[in-house]
């Protein structure tokens, strides 16, 4: 006998229920990704802010220090940032994999960012770091950056903190991505109180360089 539909309505309406805070979620990045169409459900920056960000990489070039990316999400910038940077220069990527556009569980989160990434870490000097970006810079030892690429969380005491441990460690250009005022008046307010107004604001890709020694 065929479920009746008011048996189905409920029992969609408890799933709902069941599952509201994911529904929610998905709600707030549909909502997000709409308003701001250059950016997709895939993860990636529209292809103007990446060339914007490969000429950053391209003129990190010159330093001799890593360069280090916040937010790895599925490692499409980071590929992009790999196949700018010189051969020999390494790359960091950091995420803790606590969000992701599509809800997915951290360890599948985790694995897919991992195989996606498989090539750049066996062949292009692409390292991955799983932890928070204040975990990583507490344990960073190396040399200055060339360049530090801040894409992961946007909030302003988060991004003030990255912002006051990459000048700590002479990182010779600052850049990130999300540089609008509407969306995200925190990561505004940080980079405005811990750089001031010289930076440079190009398809929402803000970049600082460092002046020379």
């Amino acid at each position: 006998m065929p479920v009746p539909a008011t048996m189905n309505l409920l029992r969609f309406a408890r799933d709902t229920y069941r599952h509201r805070r994911t529904v929610e979620t998905l709600l707030n990045n549909h909502q997000t990704f709409t308003r701001h169409r250059e950016a997709t459900l895939w993860g990636c920056m529209s292809q103007q802010k990446t060339d914007e960000l490969v000429r950053l990489v391209e003129q990190a070039r010159q330093h001799e220090g890593p360069i280090i990316e916040i937010g790895t999400l599925f490692g499409i910038t980071a590929q992009a940032i790999a196949s700018a940077k010189r051969p020999e220069q390494s790359l960091i990527t950091v995420d803790n994999y606590s969000w992701n556009p599509f809800c997915m569980p951290a360890a599948d989160h985790r694995e897919f960012t991992r195989r996606a990434l498989d090539y750049c870490v066996r062949h292009a000097g692409v390292e991955i770091f799983d932890g928070t970006s204040e975990e990583f810079f507490a344990g960073y030892a190396g040399a200055p950056p060339a360049l530090v690429f801040l894409d992961g969380s946007h909030r302003y005491e988060h991004v003030s903190a990255e912002l006051r441990h990459a000048r700590r460690l002479g990182a010779r250009i600052l850049c990130g991505d999300d540089y609008c005022p509407g969306p995200f008046p925190g990561l505004v307010r940080a980079i405005s109180e811990e750089i001031g107004p010289e930076i440079r604001v190009t398809h929402d890709v803000w970049s600082w360089t460092a002046p020379s020694p």
